[in-house]
């Protein structure tokens, strides 16, 4: 390889006129910033060159420098600096190269690979890799993407994901330092932190502004990992050296010039992304989830009305129960997934606006929800999909008024979080981290109207409710203390809800809010001294029925007499014995059903007809959920 001429590249230092938002100093904690004595910076020039700088200690950003030169021509896509020497480029025509430069030579002589073909529409400013080799970029349709490549055998493939809406609208520029740490340049010249976690889907920071003016000057960013990077200031052809050091802070020399002359504002600048990394410092860890095969089920009435069950069996497999007909609950159409077979707890399901169910459940191996779609309407069910999560309880899921789901779960801190889908019937988003903490695993979230609720038990053991709107939670209304387990709620034609638990004394008791405000004393449901979790559903009519499982493994169940009034006695409608709580649904017309598994693991469903009033005994009809014959 034929050796350049040198740059000259000044030692003094020059002040900053960036404006960093937080104080400088030392990251706070036992984090280290380890780097390579020295890392290069490859350089894609208009003349298609590719040349190499070699910049020593990266750690404090002294204008130390080696002899550049060049290690390769005819560059003439975006050049991408990735892990461990990784190069990659991308050709107008949309053909990914990856190449992998060791330091004095490149991998195999300089044949390099190709990964995809045909991948358009992306932009130099707006498309990076982070230290893991994972690539970030906001691509035609306005939106944040992540995309990974896999080789096995000689095959490249890759899983993409969305993460993010609208950030062509917010952002004109972005670089990665650091395993999912995200820097984009906003409009009207800020600077933005997102720091994704791919291994869990997790958002573990977002929208965290670390800068304030002066960023809009910069034409190429190179980043080495650990939260530093290179600014190329074209105009003033100088070269900057920042070093980002975590909540909120930078270095005390961010911005110090390190190229001071010759460094030209179209000049591609990429470094090797895990140059540096921090040692020593927190990320997310999976938590212990416990093994639950005994848990609730949950149910959704399928588009063509017939009711699919969703529970986890008693080896752990996620398993569905369908209806063969319509209003006849005896025949069952049983299936348990293949794939995975360590779920534990109750599945999240739900029905999507084009009428595809989607179900989830958490694993008590790894702490990740996985979950299938189905592919057809009614229809086979897609292969096993990963959320992740890495959180403690069970999936509640809930379509919003624009038919999106939403997924939420508590983390093992209390911490409430939310998954949703970029639109209507459409992929994921990452999981992101609500204002909510206390909580414990016992919560219910509930369409009310165009809204959604939240009402959970807190690990004081009291009961709260919040409005959710998207990522914001409102504020909490307390409903009262000394609650067991799960509450029940339900959503009055007013919008007012109802909140039903057990106390300590084994006992239901429930309140019903006015205009917002609960009364703070809760009522007894009779005398009936239950175990698990009470189900509540409003039938079509407007009254509420109730089910719970007694100490003796019966379900036993109350109907509201009139419209805000009292409850009927607990009454057995189906005389054998329950191994589960019981889960409600109000089907289509109107008519409430309580389903629970038996100890031999069969689904057995109580249905109540539709009628005038619920308080009738023989209203109630119940089913065994034999399997289906064909």
């Amino acid at each position: 390889m034929r050796r350049l001429v040198p740059a000259a590249l000044l030692a003094a230092l020059a002040a900053t006129t960036i404006t960093v938002v937080g104080p400088t100093g030392a990251a706070s904690g036992v984090e280290t910033l380890q780097c390579d004595t020295s890392v290069p910076i490859f350089v894609r020039k208009p003349d298609t060159s590719l040349t190499l700088y070699q910049h020593n200690e990266p750690e404090v950003g002294t204008p130390d420098w080696q002899d550049q030169y060049g290690i390769g021509h005819t560059w003439d896509g975006i050049t991408l600096g990735g892990p461990d020497g990784a190069v990659y480029e991308l050709t107008p025509e949309g053909q990914l190269g990856r190449a992998r430069w060791l330091g004095g030579s490149w991998e195999n002589g300089g044949a390099g690979e190709v990964l995809l073909t045909g991948w358009t529409g992306w932009s130099r400013n707006t498309l990076v890799v982070d230290s893991l080799g994972d690539f970030y970029g906001i691509a035609a349709d306005g939106n944040l993407h992540w995309r990974r490549f896999t080789k096995t055998g000689g095959t490249w493939s890759y899983e993409d994901r969305t993460l993010a809406t609208g950030w062509a609208a917010r952002y004109n520029m972005i670089w990665a330092s650091g395993d999912g740490t995200i820097f984009a340049r906003t409009h009207d010249d800020k600077l933005v932190l997102h720091v994704y976690h791919a291994a869990s889907q997790r958002w573990i920071e977002s929208d965290r502004q670390i800068g304030d003016g002066g960023w809009n000057k910069f034409h190429d960013v190179a980043s080495v990992g650990g939260g530093v990077f290179y600014a190329l200031d074209g105009a003033a052809q100088q070269v900057k050296w920042y070093r980002y050091t975590g909540n909120g802070t930078w270095a005390v020399d961010a911005g110090r010039i390190v190229g001071n002359g010759g460094w030209y504002g179209d000049w591609q600048l990429e470094g090797k992304s895990n140059a540096c990394k921090i040692v020593g410092g927190t990320s997310p860890q999976r938590p212990a989830v416990p093994a639950n095969l005994g848990a609730a089920s949950s149910a959704v009435q399928g588009g063509d009305g017939l009711v699919n069950y969703f529970y986890v069996n008693q080896v752990g497999g996620l398993t569905t129960a369908k209806q063969r007909y319509a209003n006849d609950f005896s025949i069952l159409e049983y299936q348990t997934f293949a794939g995975h077979q360590v779920f534990t707890g109750t599945p999240g399901s739900a029905r999507q606006g084009d009428n595809k169910l989607q179900v989830l459940a958490n694993s008590s191996d790894d702490a990740s929800f996985r979950g299938r779609p189905q592919s057809v309407a009614n229809g086979p069910w897609a292969a096993e999909a990963a959320h992740d999560g890495w959180l403690t309880s069970d999936a509640a899921v809930v379509a919003d008024s624009d038919n999106v789901l939403n997924v939420y779960a508590v983390d093992g801190s209390g911490q409430l979080w939310r998954r949703a889908q970029v639109a209507a019937n459409g992929g994921w988003l990452p999981w992101r981290k609500l204002a909510a903490t206390g909580l414990s695993n016992d919560f219910s979230v509930l369409r009310n109207g165009t809204a959604i609720d939240v009402v959970a038990r807190f690990t004081d053991n009291s009961v709260r409710a919040a409005r959710l709107t998207g990522d914001v939670v409102g504020t909490w209304r307390t409903v009262g203390t000394d609650a067991t387990g799960k509450p029940a709620v339900v959503a009055h034609q007013n919008g007012n809800l109802q909140v039903f638990t057990r106390r300590s004394n084994g006992i239901v008791h429930t309140q019903r809010e006015t205009s917002g405000v609960f009364p703070g004393t809760w009522t007894a449901v009779g005398s009936l001294a239950g175990v698990g979790s009470p189900a509540a559903v409003i039938r079509g009519t407007g009254l509420v029925e109730l089910a719970v499982r007694g100490t003796d493994n019966y379900v036993y169940q109350a109907s509201q007499l009139a419209p805000a009034a009292g409850f009927s006695a607990w009454q057995i409608k189906y005389w054998e014995e329950t191994a589960t709580d019981p889960t409600g649904l109000t089907l289509a017309d109107g008519s409430p059903i309580f389903t629970w598994r038996s100890p031999q693991g069969l689904v057995l469903t109580s249905y109540i007809a539709p009628g005038p009033s619920s308080a009738s005994a023989e209203q109630g009809t119940t089913f065994r959920g034999a399997t289906g014959r064909k």
